[in-house]
């Protein structure tokens, strides 16, 4: 999106917008979890009495990691595959 984005940067904002839903299936199509859907569950199951304040942040603590982890193999599979580099929107 090089020289579109700069002309008009509404068409930057809506592919990356039209992105979003993608990733998002990947997510759950690959039975990932969301900190934000942990943190819902896990909150509410101890609002319930089902988990206790250890299993809690350890379910919390655990997840962030994970998506530290996950964030930072996808960040660099990206640096390597030069998908960032200028002249990539070329191939």
């Amino acid at each position: 999106l090089g020289g579109i984005a700069g002309a008009n940067p509404g068409v930057a904002k809506m592919a990356f917008a039209a992105l979003f839903p993608v990733n998002l299936l990947l997510i759950v199509s690959t039975s990932g979890q969301l900190f934000t859907g942990n943190s819902a569950t896990v909150a509410a199951a101890k609002y319930e009495g089902f988990v206790s304040w250890s299993d809690m942040w350890t379910s919390f603590f655990t997840s962030l990691a994970g998506n530290v982890v996950g964030c930072s193999l996808f960040a660099t599979a990206t640096i390597l595959a030069q998908v960032m580099n200028p002249g990539s929107t070329a191939l």
